[in-house]
């Protein structure tokens, strides 16, 4: 039985010969008729004073609904509204994923994920072929300077300079320490 505590006059006014009734609602502090859900049917006559389908029997269950809530019905059946054929296809014959993406009608991210969760694409190659540090460390040693270090093993300067100052490398002490720099 709903609360009519706390309501405006006018809708207690137009609640109150509903009170008891199996069929009614409250959604905030208003009142309403949920005939249809339980009937599957309009009701035959006005909500409040003019109903004549009041009913006071216990309040019915969820499970009693002959129209289901939204929330209630089962839910829509997911699956892919895009050709997967086509964008596995694409991409064995080397198109990239962006363009995949346009050809079948779907997201970018929607596409990568779906080739990622099949198994389908390969590990990101690294961003840059790695290099030897040791010998970088080496000629640094012999008193190359940062940048023709950089130069000889085909890397930017500042990753050389990076990996120096994180390594703490140090130039092995020559007569003529005071000739040789660091290149910076």
């Amino acid at each position: 039985m709903p609360i009519l505590k706390g309501l405006s006059p006018n809708e207690m006014a137009r609640i109150k010969p509903c009170q008891g009734c199996r069929y009614l609602t409250m959604c905030g502090d208003n009142g309403s008729c949920a005939y249809i859900f339980y009937r599957g049917e309009r009701r035959p006559c006005k909500f409040g004073a003019g109903c004549t389908v009041k009913d006071t029997q216990r309040p019915h269950r969820r499970h009693e609904l002959s129209i289901k809530p939204r929330a209630l019905s089962e839910p829509k059946p997911r699956g892919n509204r895009w050709d997967t054929e086509t964008a596995a296809r694409m991409l064995n014959e080397g198109y990239p994923i962006t363009e995949i993406s346009k050809a079948v009608g779907a997201h970018y991210d929607t596409v990568r994920k779906w080739l990622k969760a099949q198994g389908m694409l390969a590990k990101r190659p690294p961003m840059r072929a790695s290099w030897d540090r040791d010998r970088a460390k080496a000629l640094y040693e012999q008193g190359w300077r940062i940048r023709d270090i950089a130069d000889e093993l085909q890397v930017p300067f500042s990753t050389v300079s990076i990996t120096k100052q994180r390594h703490n490398w140090q130039r092995k002490k020559t007569i003529s320490d005071g000739q040789i720099g660091d290149g910076k």
